[in-house]
This record gives C-alpha cells, structure tokens and sequence, in this order.
C-alpha cells in the first residue's frame, strides 16, 4: 500500500513539473497604450497599466498578462495562438478580437500587441518594454 501511495505521489509530482516546464514567467515596469492614424501619426500616448506580470506557455504559444489599471484595480488579459504571419503572431483573446502580436521580448525587451480592427480610422497598440524573464 505504501509503494503505490509513493507511486502515485511521484507520479503527481512529475505532471506538475512538465505543466511548469511549458511556462516562461516575465515582469515589466508598465504598459502604454498608443492610437495611431493612418498615416502613422500618434493620436493618443497614454499609461495603460503598471507591475506587469507575464506568463507565456511555450506548448499553447499563448500569453498571459496580469497588471494593475489606473484605477489601481488588478486585472488581467488572456492571449490565445491561432497563426504566425511573417514573425507577427495572430492571436485572440476571450470575446474572440483579434490582436497581431510582435514578441520582442529576447530581442529588445518589448511585446507589441496590435488590435487587429481599426478604431474610428485608427490603429489601437498596447507596447509593453523593458521585459525582463524572472525565472
């Protein structure tokens, strides 16, 4: 009885390690929303959230994000992989709206994420910089 209590234990711990595995965990200093014309004019440059935490799972190539608003209220968005175009990631979140995502993060530190639908004519982008991995 022992060894199948140890058995199942071990087996327990082991399916937590490999789901972990499929996570990298970053951090950023804020988010800052960006609403661009047409002509690549920016309209709108404003805060969008700060104490940014990110999870990416390598196995569903989909993006987490946890933040705080200007209200101070802790709120999150969910990004879902559908397909890469050309290094842009199309992805999704839970009301299906669709978003091309540029991840930079190996590269300069930043995770561009582009509304896919133009707002009144205009391009609405969430930039997050300075990523840093934290595990």
């Amino acid at each position: 009885m022992k060894n199948i209590f140890f058995f199942i234990a071990l087996c327990s711990m082991n399916i937590y390690s490999q789901s972990n595995s499929n996570k990298i965990y970053y951090k950023a200093e804020g988010i800052t929303q960006l609403f661009m014309n047409t002509k690549s004019e920016i309209l709108i440059n404003r805060p969008y959230g700060n104490k940014v935490n990110i999870e990416f799972d390598t196995f569903f190539k989909s993006y987490y994000i946890t933040y705080y608003n200007e209200k101070g209220e802790y709120t999150y968005f969910r990004l879902s992989f559908l397909k890469d175009i050309d290094g842009q990631i199309r992805m999704n979140d839970e009301n299906n709206v669709i978003y091309n995502v540029i991840d930079n993060i190996n590269k300069n530190g930043s995770l561009i994420i582009q509304l896919d639908q133009r707002i009144d004519n205009n391009s609405m982008i969430l930039g997050i910089t300075k990523v840093v991995k934290i595990n």
